[in-house]
């Protein structure tokens, strides 16, 4: 596990008053450490989410996510950082979460839930949890 920023933005189409779809765009850092090695890969990602309304301001979140990797390096103890070349520029991944609304603050909770592997070898996928707030304005 590794603790990493994520920032973007949303826009939302409210289909009824109790679906809605959302279209995003997200800097994300995600990577993982083991003991003092540690990965880091910055994705673009651009999470496409229906949003169930089970009460007022509360939403239940499921989608899909394309991501593109911007970036992919490893460090080693406390040598620097080197960048790979190697690896997959495209993520997928399924996002699933809750959401709650108050007064235009919103703060979300999901799990990304990745489907492709980052790399050629090896069998691992990101996994992301992610917390985020925001502020929704209003057009």
């Amino acid at each position: 596990m590794k603790l990493g920023l994520a920032a973007g933005v949303e826009a939302e189409y409210q289909v009824t008053d109790l679906l809605s779809i959302t279209l995003g765009a997200m800097y994300s850092q995600q990577g993982y450490k083991m003991k003092d090695d540690k990965f880091q890969m910055d994705y673009v990602n651009v999470p496409v989410m229906a949003n169930v309304y089970v009460v007022s301001g509360l939403a239940v979140k499921l989608g899909v996510q394309p991501g593109f990797q911007i970036s992919n390096k490893f460090k080693a103890g406390s040598a620097k950082a080197i960048d790979l070349k190697g690896g997959k520029k495209f993520d997928l991944s399924i996002p699933v979460g809750v959401s709650y609304e108050y007064s235009n603050f919103q703060i979300d909770a999901r799990y990304n839930w990745g489907l492709t592997k980052f790399n050629e070898v090896g069998k691992y996928k990101n996994d992301v949890f992610q917390v985020t707030l925001g502020y929704k304005f209003q057009l």
